[in-house]
């Protein structure tokens, strides 16, 4: 038998236990969170709506992107792909490091 009637088989088993409500006790895919404060379900609880601002707020396109921080993400994107040159100490502290491997 390929896998197909297999799976066809296996389907229609399952069907027709559906049919005869094998299933029906069974809460399938559900989660449910609970409050650590009242052990209410989050959607009952109550504790919660007064320690959290549930406001809801208008998010506005130009706010959020604006023209300052369209020239910060230039100069992040510029900075990544023209890297400055390391400092001196910066230069040292490399060459010390390979120095201290050579020797061990």
């Amino acid at each position: 038998m390929d896998k197909q009637e297999q799976k066809k088989i296996l389907i229609d088993m399952i069907k027709s236990d559906e049919e005869l409500g094998l299933y029906d006790d069974i809460e399938i895919n559900r989660i449910e969170l609970i409050c650590k404060d009242c052990s209410d379900s989050l959607e009952d609880c109550t504790c919660i709506k007064s320690t959290v601002d549930f406001t809801k707020q208008e998010i506005k396109l130009e706010e959020v992107f604006n023209d300052d921080k369209k020239e910060n993400i230039k100069k992040f994107i510029d900075e990544i792909n023209n890297p400055s040159e390391p400092n001196q100490a910066l230069k040292d502290a490399a060459q010390r490091l390979k120095n201290s491997i050579r020797t061990i």
